[in-house]
């Protein structure tokens, strides 16, 4: 089913599956009001996206609670999520919830695609200043225990040289800081 979003001037391909009874779900996290609920409803027709809410993860209200809209989406077009699985969003973008950028992750793969790089010496993860050998320090985590790769003049091979060990250990690219695609 091809679907016009006049307000972002997109025709894309598009599933739709149903929310509720006021509302569907579509697979590119759009929802679109079918009929009006309450008087604080969206107008019927209209196509919205959720705002952000915590830890900026989109979320739409169902029967007065509320769920993230990355695990609705999940659940419409493909079924329950099994329990220990997380959703993971595969570009790292907690805010686009597109069926193709959702995948089932167990925590600790989707820990390691995580980018959480605020703070510390480096700007790449897995790389920190080593003051005393006035070096960058190349290391990984793994199963629960710290590799240290070793010392490098640049970030950058620190950077490489922590993507390579990462490769090496079965990480998926998104846990890498060059080969991942976004």
């Amino acid at each position: 089913m091809l679907v016009i979003l006049l307000r972002y001037a997109i025709i894309v391909p598009m599933l739709i599956k149903e929310l509720d009874k006021n509302r569907d779900v579509t697979s590119t996290g759009y929802v679109i009001q079918r009929k009006t609920g309450s008087s604080k409803s969206k107008p019927v027709g209209s196509v919205w996206l959720p705002a952000k809410g915590a830890k900026d993860y989109r979320a739409v209200m169902i029967g007065g609670k509320r769920f993230q809209l990355h695990r609705v989406i999940w659940e419409a077009f493909n079924g329950p999520i099994p329990e220990g699985a997380e959703i993971d969003h595969i570009n790292g973008d907690k805010a686009d919830n597109r069926l193709e950028n959702l995948r089932l992750s167990c925590r600790r793969m989707n820990q390691r695609a995580y980018r959480n790089l605020q703070g510390g010496s480096s700007k790449y993860r897995g790389v920190s200043w080593y003051k005393s050998a006035k070096k960058w320090k190349a290391q990984i985590q793994h199963n629960g225990k710290h590799t240290h790769i070793g010392y490098y003049y640049t970030e950058v091979a620190a950077a490489f040289a922590r993507d390579l060990k990462a490769i090496e250990l079965g990480w998926p690219v998104e846990g890498t800081n060059f080969f991942a695609t976004n």
